[in-house]
């Protein structure tokens, strides 16, 4: 008897779960919009994934992606910044966005309401020891995380 009760309850459960899929935004749409960078984290690894050096930017940067796949990066919302293009898709169960602009141009992205995260994997990379001399140091890779919020 109790089973026949619990049926219903769990065909109802199915139907409104597949109801909340069919409203999720595609991530074309969910990343239009004006966004602002608030943190910036560079983690250099060696060869065995031992983490070599961090570098935190809180600086904050502005961005704006339209419709037409392009997007403005600025460093001060009221300068002119540059029109760039770029691509969003998914691969593997992953959302990717591609800035056709630079080097470090391949990121995963999550969009969760007003919150973005970029996080981009970069093989073969440099960065400055923390040392007066600023001495140039080679890393196997590193994991470079951006931090967005909604404007």
């Amino acid at each position: 008897m109790k089973k026949i009760f619990l049926l219903p309850i769990l065909f109802l459960m199915l139907l409104t779960s597949c109801k909340e899929l069919e409203n999720i935004e595609p991530l074309s749409e969910q990343i239009q919009g004006k966004w602002n960078s608030v943190k910036e984290t560079r983690q250099y690894y060696n060869e065995e994934n031992q983490e070599l050096h961090v570098t935190n930017y809180d600086y904050h940067r502005y961005w704006e992606f339209m419709a037409d796949s392009t997007f403005f990066n600025k460093w001060h919302p009221n300068s002119a910044g540059s029109k760039m293009r770029y691509s969003v898709y998914p691969q593997d169960g992953k959302n990717y966005i591609e800035l056709k602009v630079s080097l470090h141009n391949l990121f995963e992205v999550k969009i969760l309401g007003d919150r973005m995260t970029w996080v981009g994997k970069f093989m073969d990379q440099i960065y400055y020891e923390d040392n007066e001399d600023r001495t140039l140091v080679r890393a196997h890779h590193e994991i470079y995380t951006i931090e967005f919020e909604r404007e």
